[in-house]
C-alpha cells in the first residue's frame, strides 16, 4: 500500500520558554495506507501534540520543526483534506469532539452532506451501541464520556477519511465496549484506512497496532511519598456520606441496594459499563444537576444542588476530579498557582503555599517545566494530576473521583494510587470513585457499588 503520512526529524518546542526542553524532538515515521502506528510513552512525554501539531492543531505558543508530509504535501495547516485524501480525528477528551450547541447527528451531517441513516446505525451497533439512534438525537452533554468516545469514531468514519488519527479513544471504555472498538478499527484498516493511534493500553495496541513508536520516554524522578504506614487515631466509624438512590428504568441497583454510605477514610468504588450512570451518580453526590435522583445527606444534614442559591458549598469538605479534568482547572492560572490557591485556603502564606504546591505536583510526577503553564499547554494525563493536587490541596474529608487514571500511564498511575492511599492513611479522606480501571479497584480496596443496565445484556 502507498505511503500517507510521513515524519523526519519532526519536532515541537513551546515558543517563549528560554531553556526548556522541546516538548517532542527528533520523530521518524512511514504510514501507509491499511497500517496501524501507536505512538507510546508516559504521560506528557508528547504523544498528542505529535500526532496533532502537523495539522495545524496546536497550541499558538507551540513551534513545529522538522518536516511533516501528509499524501505527497507539507501537512502545514490543512487538518481535513490534501486532495483526494482525509484526515479524521478522534480526541483524547471526549466532549472536545463535538460542538456542544448541537446534537450529534446534526454535526455528522456536516461532516458528511449526504447521510446513509441505516449504515450510521450499523455503526453505532458495531460499536455496542444498540439504542444509537436515541444517542445520535441527543446533544454531547447528555451522553456519557464512553458514548461519546464511541459517536466520535461514528463521526470521524462517516467522514470517510485516508487516515484516521485516534488519541486516547479507548480510555473511557468499559473492556467490552474497548474490544468492540478494537474489531471495527481492525476491519477499517483491511480495507485500507490508516490509523495514528496513541494509547497507554497495552490490550489496544496487540489488538490493533501493526507497530509502536515510542515518544519521549524521560526517566520518572522519584515520588518523595512516605513509604512508611502512617498510623491515624482510632479510627471514628461516624457516617460522613449517606445517599438514598431511586431506582431509575435503565439501572439496576444491586440486591436491591438502595443506600451508599461511607466514613472517614473508607473508599467506595462504582463500576459499571460505559453510559450505564456512573459519572451522574458522582454528580449527584457533589451537588450537580444529574439524572439520578435521590437524596445525599453530609454529616446528617441534606445537600442540594449548587444551583439553589439558598445552599452554600461547605468550604473544605470535599474535593473532586470530574472525568473532564481540564475542565476543573482555572484557564487563567498555571498550575502551579491553582494549587497553591487550595493551600492558602487552609490559611498558609504565599510562600508556604507555593512551596506545598510544587511538593504536590512533584510527588504526582507533574514536571518542573509544566508548572508555569496554562492548563490548555498541559496534556491530559498532566491535567488529570494537576486537578488532583489541586483538590488535595484543600485536605478535604471527601474525594470524588471519576476515572482519575484513565490518562495515566503505568508509572503515573501508581503515583496517583500511592497518593489516594497516603490521603486515606494521613488524613482519613474518604475517596468515591467511578471507574473501569480494575487494577484501581484492587488497589484501593474497600467495596464496590457495581451498576447494571436493566433488561438482558448486550451481546459482544
Amino acid at each position: 500500500m502507498g505511503l500517507l503520512l510521513q515524519w523526519r526529524h519532526m519536532g515541537v518546542r513551546l515558543g517563549g520558554e528560554e531553556g526548556s526542553p522541546p516538548i517532542v524532538s527528533g520523530l521518524n515515521l512511514d504510514l501507509h495506507h491499511g497500517e496501524c502506528v501507536a505512538l507510546t510513552g508516559p504521560s506528557g512525554s508528547g504523544k498528542t501534540t505529535a500526532c496533532l501539531a502537523p495539522f495545524g492543531l496546536k497550541n499558538g505558543r507551540m513551534e513545529m520543526t522538522g518536516v511533516a508530509c501528509f499524501a505527497g504535501r507539507p501537512a502545514g495547516n490543512q487538518p481535513t483534506q490534501s486532495g483526494a485524501e482525509r484526515v479524521a480525528f478522534v480526541l483524547q477528551e471526549p466532549a472536545n469532539n463535538f460542538a456542544p450547541h448541537l446534537n450529534i447527528i446534526s454535526q455528522i451531517t456536516d461532516l458528511k452532506r449526504i447521510i446513509n441513516k441505516e449504515e450510521i446505525l450499523e455503526w453505532c451497533a458495531e460499536l455496542g451501541l444498540d439504542d444509537g439512534w436515541r444517542l445520535l438525537r441527543q446533544y454531547p452533554h447528555q451522553c456519557s464520556g464512553g458514548e461519546l468516545q464511541r459517536l466520535a469514531l461514528v463521526a470521524a468514519l462517516a467522514q470517510e477519511p485516508s487516515l484516521l488519527v485516534a488519541d486516547e479513544p479507548t480510555a473511557a471504555l468499559d473492556a467490552a465496549s474497548r474490544d468492540l472498538w478494537c474489531r471495527a478499527v481492525r476491519r477499517r484498516c483491511e480495507r485500507g484506512l490508516a490509523v495514528l493511534l496513541v494509547t497507554h493500553d497495552p490490550s489496544v495496541i496487540a489488538a490493533v497496532a501493526h507497530r509502536q513508536i515510542p515518544v519521549g520516554a524521560r526517566p520518572m524522578p522519584p515520588a518523595n511519598l512516605p513509604r512508611e504506614p502512617v498510623e491515624l487515631p482510632e479510627p471514628t466509624r461516624d457516617v460522613l456520606l449517606a445517599v438514598q438512590l431511586q431506582a431509575t428504568g435503565s439501572v439496576q441497583l444491586p440486591g436491591g441496594r438502595e443506600v451508599l454510605t461511607l466514613a472517614p477514610g473508607q473508599s467506595l468504588t462504582v463500576t459499571g459499563p460505559s453510559g450505564v450512570g456512573k459519572s451522574s451518580l458522582l454528580r449527584l453526590v457533589l451537588g450537580l444537576p444529574s439524572p439520578w435522583k435521590g437524596q445525599v445527606q453530609w454529616r446528617g444534614k441534606g445537600l442540594r444542588v449548587w444551583r439553589d442559591a439558598s445552599y452554600a458549598r461547605p468550604s473544605g469538605v470535599m474535593g473532586a476530579v470530574l472525568q473532564d479534568a481540564r475542565g476543573g482547572l482555572n484557564p487563567h492560572r498555571t498550575a502551579l498557582d491553582g494549587v497553591s490557591a487550595g493551600f492558602q485556603r487552609l490559611g498558609n502564606s504565599w510562600r508556604v503555599s507555593r512551596h506545598r504546591a510544587a511538593e504536590e505536583l512533584a510527588a504526582l510526577g507533574v514536571p518542573a517545566e509544566c508548572w508555569p503553564r496554562a492548563p490548555s499547554e498541559l496534556s491530559v494525563g498532566q491535567a488529570q494530576r494537576v486537578a488532583l493536587a489541586q483538590a488535595l490541596a484543600c485536605e478535604p474529608a471527601l474525594l470524588v473521583l471519576d476515572e482519575p487514571t484513565s490518562a495515566q500511564d503505568l508509572g503515573h498511575r501508581q503515583r496517583v494510587v500511592d497518593r489516594l492511599l497516603l490521603a486515606q492513611r494521613q488524613q482519613g479522606t474518604a475517596l468515591l470513585v467511578a471507574t473501569h480501571d480494575p487494577e484501581l479497584v484492587a488497589a484501593l480496596g474497600g467495596p464496590t457499588l457495581p451498576l447494571v443496565p436493566a433488561g438482558p445484556a448486550p451481546t459482544v
